[in-house]
């Protein structure tokens, strides 16, 4: 009995042990770029609505009428009252749903102040940062790790897409965004140095035959017109699923649109949350705080293939230690 007490003593230590080295990896990489409200950005009052209230670099957008949907000129009628601008099905009176239809409804608040705990990591949470527009993991007391959760209209009682927006910097929202590089444009990246379920190489090709690198990036995007573009519905969007085998409210959130494949994680060794497009497993797995008020639609995606632990560490550490005690209790 005296040995079985040893061996699992040395799981427990082994298992803290781990969960130190887990948190080293995480506290090696550079420190991260503190964000910088952007002030003075300009917003067209019939591509994206904000309050009345405050700068337009202060203030949530309650309205988005650009669908994301092309057009050649007219739109068709399911998609409501709408009119074809720069390619795009654009809303002419009311907002757009997930689905790219013009509502007359707006963006709801139903969270404000909404941390996203990490279940592999539970000592770290979602951070956003408008300064690289990096998505990146930081602990409980970073002030960027707070956001206001909007719900998209014409959902009903059981929503999945929202606008999920840094507190601090609420004319941007996290997205999953869609870049490629093509080598006869500019230096090609190459694969190896990206993350492996980030990058495509079998994209389309360029004017000019040369195959393009394309990479879904996990950023926070600027939801005010650059360049006379203006960010679509499908662009400011994430969906959240419950995650499988699902405890604590745990979710995953995912691209919307083109990008609904597009899982946010975080993995070992890196501040920085990439995404993939299986089931992204703990570092996947975002525990919202407080819980929210939904029962999202259950994760039916591919199935995880890397990096899929069972357990977290926490709950290892924690399961060592009652089988500990358990066979304490046995010998007293």
């Amino acid at each position: 009995m005296s040995r079985l007490i040893a061996t699992l003593a040395t799981l427990v230590a082994f298992a803290s042990g781990a969960e130190t080295q887990q948190r080293h990896f995480k506290r090696a990489e550079p420190q991260r770029h503190l964000r910088s409200t952007d002030a003075g950005a300009s917003v067209s009052a019939n591509k994206t609505h904000f309050d009345s209230q405050g700068s337009s670099a202060s203030r949530p957008p309650s309205c988005i009428q650009n669908t994301g949907v092309s057009c050649d000129g007219k739109c068709d009628a399911i998609r409501g009252a709408t009119e074809c601008s720069n390619g795009k099905c654009v809303c002419s009176t009311g907002c757009s749903s997930s689905a790219g239809i013009c509502i007359q409804q707006e963006n709801v608040l139903v969270a404000s102040g909404l941390r996203l705990q990490n279940a592999r990591w539970p000592t770290y949470y979602l951070v956003a940062s408008s300064m690289n527009d990096e998505i990146q993991v930081g602990d409980f007391q970073d002030p960027l790790a707070r956001f206001n959760l909007y719900m998209l209209p014409g959902q009903g009682e059981h929503p999945q897409d929202f606008l999920l927006i840094p507190e601090g910097s609420p004319a941007h929202c996290v997205a999953v965004v869609h870049k490629y590089l093509c080598s006869d444009l500019m230096d090609q990246r190459s694969a190896k140095d990206e993350d492996k379920h980030n990058i495509s190489l079998t994209g389309p090709m360029s004017l000019t035959g040369q195959k393009c690198t394309h990479s879904w990036d996990a950023q926070t995007q600027h939801m005010s017109p650059a360049f006379s573009a203006y960010p679509s519905v499908q662009e400011t969007a994430v969906r959240l699923w419950q995650a499988p085998n699902a405890k604590d409210g745990a979710v995953t959130i995912r691209g919307a649109g083109d990008h609904v494949s597009k899982f946010l994680f975080s993995h070992e060794g890196s501040w920085r949350v990439r995404t993939r497009s299986d089931d992204p497993g703990l570092g996947g797995y975002w525990i919202p705080e407080p819980p929210l008020p939904f029962k999202f639609p259950v994760y039916d995606g591919p199935p995880c293939e890397h990096a899929c632990p069972s357990l977290s560490v926490r709950n290892a550490v924690a399961g060592s230690g009652l089988l500990l005690a358990l066979a304490s209790a046995l010998i007293a």
